[in-house]
């Protein structure tokens, strides 16, 4: 899906893309990407994103659970949620609403 045209409004439905695996260190994340062998690492704001992320979670909710973890106004958490989301959809890591189970280019009836 193109950046341009992802639905990031408040009540939009967004999770991690299967074929990923996620590692909890220290003081990052890893994130791997099982289907491109692709391997990303995320600071300690990206990595509590990324665990909201492990079941559905609409928009709004990632906004306020991060206002709430890291003291932000609602403003500054939805710029920071929406930029991070773009981002990871925009690697293929997380999906909006139904498009989570397959990334793109992937068939979803592989025979």
């Amino acid at each position: 899906m193109s950046q341009d045209r992802v639905d990031l409004s408040d009540g939009a439905s967004v999770q991690a893309s299967l074929g990923t695996q996620w590692v909890e260190l220290e003081e990052d994340s890893i994130v791997l990407d099982v289907l491109t062998d692709r391997v990303f690492r995320l600071n300690a704001t990206a990595a509590f994103v990324w665990g909201l992320l492990q079941e559905p979670r609409c928009v709004s909710d990632i906004e306020a659970a991060l206002s709430s973890a890291y003291g932000l106004d609602a403003a500054e958490a939805k710029e920071a949620t929406r930029a991070l989301l773009v981002d990871l959809i925009g690697k293929g890591l997380v999906g909006t609403q139904g498009e989570n189970v397959v990334k793109s280019g992937e068939s979803e009836n592989p025979e």
